[in-house]
């Protein structure tokens, strides 16, 4: 016979881990940067968006800055990486981490709630 006492830890175990955010990071590496657009969406929240030139690649491309959600300490580091890269194009290498976590919605039926931020942000001088 099982023990009570072994049984209910391991079922709230169980039960929590159902209920844990997931986080997913996507890591962007500029080649060169030709542009920032500062603005703001639909919802009237701030955005930042980078336009330039992925590491191995030649087309040009946007990538989306969560504002409202990331640290301020880190936004305001990354965008004085920005404008560096902007003002000497091809010198550096821009590289930044976008970290999405999904958490479950507590409400029974309400959909998971996802929040992007900016985690990290790493200029290079290239040789």
């Amino acid at each position: 016979m099982v023990r009570l006492n072994r049984v209910v830890p391991f079922a709230t175990l169980l039960v929590l881990s159902s209920f844990a955010a997931r986080a997913d990071s996507t890591t962007y590496e500029f080649a060169s940067v030709t542009g920032i657009v500062y603005g703001r969406d639909s919802f009237q929240q701030s955005t930042l968006s980078v336009v330039g030139v992925l590491a191995n690649t030649t087309t040009p491309t946007t990538v989306m800055v969560p504002v409202s959600s990331s640290p301020s300490h880190v936004l305001n580091a990354c965008t004085g990486f920005f404008s560096q890269m902007i003002s000497t194009p091809a010198i550096y290498t821009l590289t930044f981490v976008v970290t999405t976590t999904t958490q479950p919605n507590p409400g029974p039926g309400d959909p998971a709630i996802t929040v992007s931020a900016l985690t990290n942000c790493r200029l290079d001088r290239n040789p």
